[in-house]
């Protein structure tokens, strides 16, 4: 975690992640924070941005998070079925 920022209840986060893992990174497509699925904006290469409403930070983990905590992050199955058919094409 990179960094968070709280505001009127509602949470920013900014999460970090490996490289390898951009393709999976989908502007306004999903993602899922320690099993939390969220909408993904500002995605760069090593990192992205979403945004917490205040009801999904308090019925989960999220409201405890501190900058540095390590995240689990789960990406959207239709990418990887994707990059799994075009791997099947490249053999």
């Amino acid at each position: 975690m990179l960094d968070i920022k709280k505001q009127s209840g509602e949470f920013t986060l900014k999460i970090s992640y490996s490289e390898k893992f951009f393709p999976y990174i989908i502007e306004k497509g999903s993602v899922a924070v320690d099993g939390v699925s969220l909408t993904v904006f500002n995605a760069a290469k090593t990192s992205f941005k979403t945004a917490i409403i205040p009801e999904t930070a308090v019925s989960t983990i999220i409201s405890k998070y501190k900058k540095g905590d390590e995240v689990n992050l789960e990406f959207d199955i239709i990418s990887k079925y994707v990059e799994k058919q075009t791997e099947k094409g490249r053999s």
